[in-house]
Order: C-alpha cells, then structure tokens, then sequence
C-alpha cells in the first residue's frame, strides 16, 4: 500500500508519525510524507487537541482531506490519529463516517495493524455510513515499552528524540494528562540507541523533547518506581509482538534496560479488537458539522548496556544512585559523532546545580533550554497551580546564566488566565522585563473542557486578553532586538537549513524560506509580506544566501542568521554550502529577530 503521514501539532507527533513510518515501512509498505498526495491508499492525519486553534486547524485539515476523499476518491482511506483523536474521537465517529478509523496515542505497531485493516481492499464496514473503526483507550498512555524503527520524514540533519510523553503535573489549565496520560520515561537504552544510529545516519542536531524533560527516569530507575512496577506498568495497549524470554541461565547477562523492557511487556493487558461499529450519535447534515467541544468553548529488540564511565567530576558512582536527566546527557554526549544535543521544553525545578553543572560542562549541549513558564504573577501561578513559584523561577535562572553567562532561553507565557488583573499583568511584563528572554511565545489562555480552570470565574475578555498579548509581544520585540544587537562581532558555528541563489530570491517575496520567530499559534510583531526575513527591503537578498541557525535558535520558532558574501563581488563563499552543513559565522548585522553574517576563517569548538 502506499501510505500518506500528515503531522500537525507539537514535535512530540513528529517523532510518532516517524516511529508510524518505520513500522509501516518494514511491513513492505510505501510511506509518504507531506506534499506526496498522488493515488494514496490510506491517509494518516497526526492531530493536535491542546489549544482551541490547534483543534480548529486540525479539524479544518481533516475535513479538507474528507471532502478530497468524497470528490476524488483519494486518500481512499482516511485516519485520524493523535490527541484530538484521543480526547473527542469517540465522539467524532458518528459524526464523520467518511473517517475509516480513529485512533488516540499509544504503540505505533498497534496503529499500523489498524492502518493495514482499513487499507485492505477487502475491508468495508458493516453497513453504509457505519462508524470508522477505533482502538482509543479509555486511559491513555504513552509509554514506550520496547524499540521502534524510525523513518525520516523530515529534514534529515536535525530530528526530535521523545524521552518522555505525558504528564505528571496537575496545572488547572492544561488538558495534555487527559490526552497523553501519566508521565512516561523512555528507557535509556531505547533513547541511547536511536541517538547512535540518527547520528550515523547524518543527523546533526538532536532535540531531547517531553512535556517535561526534568523528571526524566524517577518513573523507571529510582528506588520507588522499581518497588512499584506492578502498578506503573500497565499501558492499555501493549505491543502485539511477543515478549522476549528470559531464561534463568541467562538472565544475569541481559541489561537492566532489556530486562525492563521484559517486565513492561508481560504486564500489558490484552488488545482490545477494533470495532467498525460505536455508539450512534445524532446525524448531521454537513460535513462542516462538529461536537462543540472540539470547536472549542468559542530492529534491536535486545537493548545494549549503555553504562560508561562517569565524566570527571561527576557527583554519581556507577550504580549508587537512581538513573536521570543529567545522566542521559553524559552518555549522550559521549556519542561519537559531530553533532549538537538541544533541550526543548525543561520546567525550572529541572535547574538543580547537578543539572547546571552537566549543562555547562558539556560542549555537545547547545547552550540554549525552553523553559515555559507561564506567568510570572505569584497569585496567577498558584491559580495555574504551576510547580515552581515566582520566587523559585528567578534564582535558577540566575544559578544558570552566573554559570553560562552566554546561554539563551525562550519561554512561553499566558496571558487572560482567570483571575489575571491589570496588576498582575505588569508583574507579568516586569518579570519578563528582569529575566530578559531571547525568545517568548504568547498566547491567549484558552479554557478547555475537563481542567479546573475552565470553571474559574475572573477571566478577562477576550478583547483585553488580546491587546495584553500585544503589549507583551511588543515588548518582547524590543528586549530581543536588543540582544540580537549584542551578537554582532561574534564568530558563531551555524547550521545550515537552506540555501538560495540569487536567481531565486526576490527582495519582495520570500515566503519560502524557513519558518520566523512564533508559530501558527504565538503572536509576535508582524513581518512585511510575511516574509521570515529581515524587515524591510535588503539589499544582500541580490547575493547567494544561506540561513543557517545558531545554538541560540531551535528550529522553526526562533529566528534565523543570513550568511551572505561580503559584498557582491566576492566569490560567494555559500554557493559551497548545502543544507545540513556546519559552518562558521561572523555575524555583521541585525534585526528584531535574525541576524546578518558572513563566512569566517576561524571554527569554534562546540555548538557555540
């Protein structure tokens, strides 16, 4: 069969359309990624449910590929898949019974033997207009009990690696437990070996991505998980491939990781059978016609040790102590390989001085973290019911920058949360004024159904929200122009994404470039012509341009460096590079949020 991936939403559904792909692929079929449309046998739409805008996409998206598929006939089989599909699917089935199947989060094999089903030729429901199929848990879980192969879907020198998913925190306004379940450590193993073979592979840039990278390993390696197992183990929907058999005689030779992976196995409850019937719901009329919630209230089974010995310094002996995130970034880093290791999403009770001490210490870590706090109003903090207090959030960041004076940090804030007056809105800004982000994403507190906040009273209109997410935006726009003009002089190691020829870039329309700071769903000041761009005409978009990234910029969100020549006589040095290059940097220019340069003779060691 040939099989169309679409992702939308967060990294997190990156790598699991990936880890679908793989499993796809090493059953015989033909796995195509995004823009890759022509005669596919079954469409697979990755879906987002964690804010209103991102339901609205999602749906608008789904609905797109729905209308393709009575007008065309293709995708002949659509399947709606991720945490949208996890939260409302159930409801959603009578309501889009051109949707084949429905599936939540959970074990990539299961979602494959799914998309084989609806994809066989023989398959058609029990009667016409019947309900797709679902295998959605009642009580989800993203634990990751064994290896997965892993097809590239994206840009091949960079990838996400998932350490975690779901969500041990109780903040009273986030649905992500409801859709990813309880926080779930990847085994090491599993994330060590995924490192290596990405790395052989050629990928140049690594992003560590959870809800929360902090408590990476108490689930699994300390001392109260391992007493516990019984009752942390049981994901709803286990692999369907055999555990592997332990004998006594050779068991004292399996790993710790392997031998954990044996116990996650046989723990797993049956497979419950997916079904071409559910419960009827009321008919609609249209396709446009969707449950109000979701529109919103407006191949190496035997893992390998993966013990080495402890960096100089180190605090922990081998074995003395429960395995965690400071140890995962050691072993990481001892990868061979020329590569960078960036940390996406760390809440600051992550910052402990052990933490600290790796961070800097290491020279494959690219000195940057996103730590998303919120708010920085004490009483808006305690409602939101976030783990670290305001006064608990500034001394760690400043332990951080005392120990990396050159580390960049992007964060993302709420702004209309229940209860949020004007005086807490400029404790807000004062707080974001005092810490100095590099980055910020904002956004409009959305109430969603099934969180506590969502019946808070107190809530801001929407118009109010809106202009505070302005003036935020606005006064972010100054505080990173203001440290993008710092940059200039540097010398910077970057990363090259793309590379235009002076043919094919116009002053007035750049469009195609990378992605700018934000998303589809932050706010900050608007670019002309939306262009990522430099604001403004520039001259140096008439010379070969390469944009490139620092270890000051993640991909995608935050902003971009243009290395151009010198001037336009030069021998244009970047028509030499390619994307997935590193290169050396002196940055000569700025803007609000990219940075100009041009090649340099000197290479500094590291991400930075």
């Amino acid at each position: 069969m040939k099989i169309g991936i679409v992702t939308l939403g967060c990294d997190k559904n990156s790598v699991d359309a990936e880890y679908l792909a793989g499993a796809l692929e090493a059953r015989g079929h033909l796995v195509a990624g995004e823009g890759a449309h022509d005669a596919i046998d079954v469409l697979v739409l990755f879906t987002c449910g964690f804010i209103e805008a991102a339901r609205e996409q999602s749906v608008a998206t789904l609905l797109g590929y729905v209308e393709t598929k009575r007008r065309l006939g293709n995708p002949r089989r659509l399947v709606m898949v991720g945490c949208l599909s996890q939260r409302w699917g159930e409801e959603m089935r009578p309501e889009l019974p051109d949707v084949d199947a429905f599936a939540g989060v959970g074990d990539p094999d299961d979602l494959a033997d799914l998309v084989e089903q609806v994809g066989d030729p023989d398959y058609a429901p029990d009667e016409e207009g019947a309900p797709g199929l679902s295998i959605i848990a009642a009580s989800p879980s993203s634990r990751v009990v064994r290896p997965v192969p892993r097809k590239r879907l994206d840009a091949p020198w960079r990838a996400y690696v998932k350490i975690a998913d779901g969500c041990d925190h109780t903040c009273s306004f986030c649905a992500i437990p409801l859709m990813k379940g309880p926080y779930a450590s990847v085994p090491k193993g599993i994330i060590l070996d995924e490192a290596r073979d990405l790395v052989s592979r050629g990928v140049k840039e690594i992003s560590l991505i959870a809800q929360d990278l902090a408590p990476y390993g108490r689930d699994l390696y300390s001392s109260s998980a391992r007493s516990t197992q019984s009752t942390l183990y049981t994901p709803p929907r286990p692999s369907l491939v055999p555990a592997p058999s332990v004998s006594p005689s050779s068991s004292s030779a399996v790993d710790a990781d392997q031998a954990l992976q044996v116990s996650l196995l046989q723990q797993a409850p049956p497979l419950p059978r997916a079904s071409a019937r559910g419960k009827r719901g009321k008919n609609i009329s249209r396709v446009g016609a969707v449950p109000a919630a979701v529109r919103g209230n407006r191949d190496n089974p035997a893992l390998q040790s993966t013990s080495s010995p402890r960096s100089p310094g180190s605090p922990r002996s081998e074995g003395s102590a429960p395995y965690d995130l400071p140890d995962l970034l050691g072993d990481l880093c001892r990868i061979e390989g020329d590569f960078w290791i960036r940390l996406l999403y760390l809440y600051p009770a992550g910052l402990t001085p052990r933490f600290i001490e790796v961070f800097a210490r290491e020279d494959k870590i690219c000195k940057y973290l996103d730590i998303p706090l919120q708010h920085l109003d004490p009483a808006i903090l305690r409602a939101m019911r976030r783990p670290d207090a305001e006064d608990r959030i500034l001394p760690k960041i400043d332990a951080l920058r005392r120990a990396v004076p050159d580390v960049a940090l992007r964060t993302s804030i709420v702004v209309g949360f229940p209860g949020e007056t004007d005086d807490a809105f400029d404790r807000l800004l004062d707080g974001v004024e005092r810490i100095g982000f590099d980055w910020l994403g904002g956004f409009v507190y959305s109430p969603e159904e099934g969180t506590d906040a969502a019946a808070m009273k107190g809530r801001p209109s929407r118009k109010k929200a809106e202009r505070r997410l302005d003036r935020l935006m606005q006064t972010q726009a100054r505080i990173t122009a203001d440290i993008q003009s710092r940059q200039v002089g540097r010398t910077l190691r970057v990363l090259v994404e793309s590379v235009d020829s002076p043919e094919s870039v116009d002053s007035t329309d750049s469009a195609d470039s990378p992605s700018p700071n934000g998303s589809a769903d932050s706010a900050g000041p608007p670019r002309p012509n939306g262009s990522p761009g430099p604001e403004g005409p520039s001259d140096y978009c008439l010379l070969s341009t390469a944009y490139c990234r620092s270890y000051r910029e993640a991909p995608e969100i935050d902003g971009l460096i243009h290395v151009v020549p010198s001037d336009a006589s030069s021998q244009r040095p970047t028509e030499g590079l390619k994307p997935g290059d590193f290169a050396t940097v002196r940055i000569t220019d700025s803007e609000v949020y990219d940075l100009v340069g041009e090649i340099a003779d000197t290479t500094p060691k590291g991400p930075r």
